[in-house]
């Protein structure tokens, strides 16, 4: 398969083209039309020997869904393509599409396309393909046309891959900010030596990540979490929220209990989840030139709300005993039972590898604090 070549694609097209690529079914739709215009490169990229005719097609109905593209020979199926850009997940559905394909006889080839080769949730028999690499197959094409706007395409999604690894806030596509949260769970899990950070969309389709530990000496289902995610589809400079606390499950315990526990534990690792505490944390790991990308933002003093004892007691006393609450006084909230500070993160000149050092920093720091955990934690209801 053909290589891309560096900067191969005239500048004054990456916008227009950039945009044209932003989403996954458009890339799908425009492989398609390459195959159209000339199926040779894609039957080449796919090992396909066969003389026959090769036709491409979008979102065939099989079991489990619709692939992106499903590839025949003579009118039989003989592989089939899935993009992987976004951050949402998509493990049922590859395993779904995977029985399926091993099903057919002959079996059918399946191939996961992305532009990291580092797909979760796929099994064994997938076969990886660089997409852009993929894409650039046509740049030999026989076909002018096809030969001009696979060169174009496929430099312009090997420019988002290089972007992977600078400035989180100079990428020129928003597909840029899911492939750095997806490398940054790969790399922090990696490191970690499991799987506890995840890559998701947000419900507004805002990329994100989140990771969560055990709080040591604390039932499974009371964690540390951290939770880091853009704010913007179109904005890549637009500063990213930080978020980290606590998180209590209600498996052990009633949703009112949860809630005052989570209070309790927010409250005991309140100076650990400050802004000042993870400067000093960067400080203390010699990532001092990180310190100027966080702020608290405004109404936060620290990455929390500026409130006073009695109103942490008042909201304590109804969390106890309503069955819905108003927003933490305090801390930034969901359901109650997740409690965390926020802070903004400025990701002009910053690259993946400093917000990695941020969450590790954070997470570091939260996991050496040492909790008063409260009789209830061991989730018997006694106080």
């Amino acid at each position: 398969m053909a290589t891309v070549p560096e900067d191969d694609h005239p500048s004054d097209l990456m916008t227009p083209m950039s945009r044209l690529l932003g989403k996954e079914d458009r890339i799908s739709d425009l492989i398609a039309f390459l195959a159209t215009l000339d199926p040779i490169p894609l039957a080449t990229a796919l090992g396909i020997s066969s003389t026959g005719t090769l036709t491409s097609h979008r979102e065939v109905p099989i079991t489990g869904g619709r692939p992106d593209l499903m590839i025949r020979c003579d009118d039989v199926d003989v592989a089939l393509i899935e993009l992987k850009l976004s951050a949402s997940q998509h493990g049922q559905q590859y395993s779904a599409y995977e029985t399926w394909a091993m099903d057919q006889r002959p079996p059918v080839a399946h191939y996961i396309a992305s532009l990291d080769n580092d797909v979760e949730g796929i099994g064994p028999s997938w076969i990886s393909l660089d997409l852009d690499v993929l894409v650039y197959s046509w740049e030999d094409s026989g076909h002018p046309h096809a030969r001009w706007l696979g060169r174009i395409a496929g430099g312009t999604l090997k420019t988002w891959k290089k972007e992977v690894d600078g400035p989180i806030g100079s990428a020129t596509n928003k597909i840029v900010a899911d492939l750095i949260t997806r490398r940054l769970v790969g790399e922090l899990n990696s490191s970690l030596g499991d799987d506890s950070a995840q890559a998701f969309r947000t419900s507004g389709g805002l990329p994100m990540l989140t990771l969560s530990r055990p709080i040591a000496g604390g039932p499974a289902d009371c964690r540390l979490v951290i939770d880091v995610r853009s704010t913007s589809r179109s904005d890549a400079a637009a500063p990213w929220i930080f978020r980290s606390g606590v998180e209590v499950g209600v498996e052990n315990r009633t949703p009112q209990e949860a809630r005052v526990l989570a209070h309790d534990l927010a409250l005991d690792i309140e100076t650990a989840l400050s802004l000042r505490a993870l400067q000093d944390a960067l400080d203390g790991s010699g990532r001092s030139d990180l310190r100027a990308a966080l702020t608290a933002g405004r109404g936060a003093a620290d990455g929390m709300k500026m409130t006073d004892a009695g109103s942490l007691s008042s909201w304590r006393t109804k969390a106890l005993v309503e069955d819905r609450v108003s927003a933490h006084p305090r801390m930034f909230h969901d359901w109650g039972r997740r409690l965390a500070s926020q802070l903004r993160v400025n990701v002009v000149g910053l690259d993946r590898h400093g917000l990695a050092a941020i969450i590790r920093a954070r997470m570091e720091l939260l996991s050496a604090h040492h909790f008063n955990l409260p009789r209830e934690a061991a989730g018997t209801g006694e106080r």
